[in-house]
């Protein structure tokens, strides 16, 4: 049960109800008494046994009419949202509250087009809750089929298991999958310059700095996709890039 609708005048209507089916059955009672000794015929006694079936189905009805006034969820859950205040009146058809279902949580992100060929359905990922300071085991089960405009990717989901602990609809999550294809870097935007040659970094190298010319191959959750130019060793610049130059020594702090 996760609420109850008020009504006065079904409440007065079982309670009325409820009164007519006690004082049908006294004399029910007392019908079936004198009855059988002959007081009462048989049509008058047939007549109090009817109502008293008679009010045993009004009290039914207006009984079964004060139970759908508990709100009851199909399936266990949370409540998400209550809309009417409490004490107002609500009108047929009008939606008083969300359910939400903790049995069947899904993540939705958002995949690059770069990345979309090394995914399929059923693909395993691993899901990091940062607010939970864990994380679970997930699968890919629906990828998106038109790309946005604006950013190029794919809407997707990943369905994670039920009794992850703490786990809430609307927290934050982070997918981590296992690269499939050619091993790329992620770097901020920021750390990418343009001159007349194209994209650079600056790269520290013994202490000195290194300009590398890199390819850009798209955008990823914590910034762009850097899928040549760089070694796996580089130290890439990411603070102060913009005040270095080539051949400029620097301390590399561990």
């Amino acid at each position: 049960m996760v609420g109850c609708i008020s009504s006065e005048a079904i409440q007065s209507s079982n309670h009325a109800a409820v009164s007519r089916l006690s004082q049908a059955e006294d004399g029910l009672k007392r019908a079936e008494s004198v009855y059988q000794g002959g007081a009462v015929s048989e049509v008058e006694y047939i007549n109090i046994k009817t109502q008293v079936e008679e009010a045993r189905a009004a009290a039914a009805a207006t009984r079964d009419a004060l139970e759908k006034c508990t709100l009851k969820a199909p399936f266990n859950g949370v409540v998400g949202e209550v809309w009417p205040a409490e004490g107002t009146e609500v009108t047929l058809a009008q939606p008083i509250l969300s359910i939400l279902d903790l049995n069947s949580l899904e993540v939705h992100f958002s995949l690059p087009e770069n990345e979309y060929r090394f995914l399929r359905e059923g693909t395993p990922v691993k899901v990091e809750i940062p607010a939970l300071g864990n994380s679970t085991d997930g699968k890919l089960s629906a990828k998106g089929i038109s790309a946005s405009a604006l950013s190029r990717s794919y809407d997707c989901t990943v369905s994670i298991p039920s009794g992850v602990k703490g786990l809430m609809p609307g927290m934050v999550c982070k997918i981590r999958v296992e690269s499939r294809g050619n091993v790329c870097a992620v770097i901020p935007s920021s750390a990418v310059m343009t001159d007349t040659r194209g994209r650079y970094v600056w790269t520290a190298t013994g202490g000195v700095v290194d300009k590398k010319y890199v390819t850009v191959n798209g955008f990823s959750g914590d910034g762009v996709v850097i899928s040549e130019g760089l070694e796996e060793d580089d130290l890439v610049i990411i603070k102060g890039a913009r005040r270095v130059s080539g051949g400029m020594k620097v301390d590399i702090v561990e």
